[in-house]
């Protein structure tokens, strides 16, 4: 009797081992698999499969830059995305990867270019400096960052312990939505080429965004249409007000070239802000201030370009439509302008750091450049890499105050009436169906 019992409780430990322990050994079993799958390559290149590359650049950006060779990145949003490795091979030299990242903040494309710093001798860089980005708003990147942040390579598998990319390694899936679609670092992020969501129709006039906005599905580009047709306000620029300047405890000398030489009384009790702001005045003598970002850009921008005086820095100015102007306000223009105007001046004295802008030249007032109020065709991205080559088109500390009035006057002087007229046949359909969506 007493074995009968002893042989009992035997059984009973043993299953009570098996159920305790069987999760732990299915949670090893799942990371041994999901770290020999590893779609993304965050810690090898592909096994059993060929190469390929997911399209969402936050995450695919560690992996090429921990297993792939190059000296020189380009690092921006949608803006530098169609930009061919392979065009800035040939035009620039070095070997270059394209690490864009879509709607990329400037404080995300920082975690991506510590890592980056660190695992590469980066020779150059070129970075799309976003206007649509300035100020900044705050973001969590906590979906993505650990990727670059952590050393505990464990603890980085958290990033495919979930149904999709489970089922993907069972399967061993080389399925596209499990590994990417993209099979060359050549254009690995490029959309205007997308087979998929077809942008490329939009290109050719406005008339193409009406005509084509219920086959891509694009929310901003819906938005900018309601917005659109529902009435263009006149762009109505408001001027700094030079009489308050003496208040900002701020070295203002990067606002004009009127107060360059100082004359400037500063205040004694300056205020903590991550931000200045410079008062301004519109024509009918409403007061009103835009803010300048500074500590962001400093920490995201200028902190990378200092501290890295052996990196040639390209810094891109995209070129926005004329239309996207009157789309976001004259206010709005004027605090890009002044944010550009600091960061340059800012970096006046760093050898390695060059602006460039295209905004002085009538691309941005043909339309049909656009497929949507701010994204250009990929011959603006083949004008940038050759504008780094012959060093032309530069917006520097002695030409800005020339470069940005020239582009403020581009803007009023806008056939924005021509626009009507286009949108005309289109717009009162387009808002019944759409404005309520």
């Amino acid at each position: 009797m007493f074995r009968n019992v002893l042989d009992s409780n035997v059984k009973v430990f043993r299953l009570f081992c098996v159920l305790a322990f069987l999760p732990l050994f299915v949670i090893l079993a799942l990371s041994i698999l999901l770290f020999m799958y590893d779609a993304l390559q965050i810690f090898h290149k592909p096994i059993l499969r060929d190469t390929t590359f997911s399209t969402d650049m936050r995450v695919q950006d560690a992996g090429i830059i921990k297993h792939y060779d190059f000296d020189s990145i380009l690092l921006g949003s949608s803006m530098l995305k169609n930009t061919l490795n392979s065009q800035a091979n040939d035009i620039l030299g070095g070997k270059w990867v394209n690490l864009s990242m879509g709607a990329s903040l400037f404080a995300e494309r920082s975690i991506v270019l510590k890592y980056a710093l660190t695992h590469k001798n980066i020779k150059h860089i070129i970075y799309s400096v976003d206007g649509t980005y300035i100020p900044h708003y705050d973001v969590n990147t906590n979906n993505f960052d650990f990727l670059y942040t952590s050393s505990d390579e464990i603890k980085k598998l958290r990033i495919y312990f979930n149904k999709k990319f489970i089922t993907c390694a069972i399967t061993w899936s080389k399925d596209t939505n499990c590994v990417g679609e993209k099979h060359s670092l050549d254009g690995v992020n490029t959309w205007i080429d997308d087979s998929k969501n077809k942008f490329y129709l939009l290109y050719g006039g406005i008339q193409n965004w009406y005509k084509y906005i219920g086959v891509i599905k694009s929310h901003g580009l819906r938005q900018d249409l309601i917005k659109i047709s529902k009435g263009i306000e006149p762009f109505i620029m408001p001027k700094v007000d030079f009489a308050k300047l003496d208040s900002i405890n701020m070295d203002l000398r990067f606002v004009s070239a009127d107060i360059r030489g100082g004359g400037v009384t500063h205040s004694n009790n300056p205020k903590k802000d991550s931000r200045f702001y410079i008062p301004i005045i519109y024509p009918n003598n409403t007061l009103d201030s835009i803010a300048i970002d500074k500590d962001y850009l400093e920490s995201n921008i200028i902190n990378f370009v200092k501290e890295n005086p052996h990196i040639r820095f390209s810094f891109i100015i995209p070129t926005y439509s004329r239309l996207f102007y009157y789309m976001v306000g004259a206010k709005y223009f004027l605090q890009l302008v002044l944010n550009y105007k600091w960061l340059i001046w800012e970096l006046r004295e760093c050898d390695n750091a060059k602006f460039y802008g295209f905004d002085d030249l009538d691309y941005a007032d043909d339309i049909r450049n656009y497929m949507d109020t701010i994204h250009y065709n990929v011959d603006i991205n083949a004008l940038q890499l050759d504008s780094i080559f012959k060093s032309t088109h530069i917006i520097n500390v002695q030409n800005m105050d020339a470069y940005f009035n020239k582009m403020q006057d581009s803007i009023q002087n806008y056939d924005i009436e021509s626009i009507k007229r286009k949108i005309e046949p289109y717009k009162d359909e387009f808002l019944k169906k759409y404005e309520k969506d």
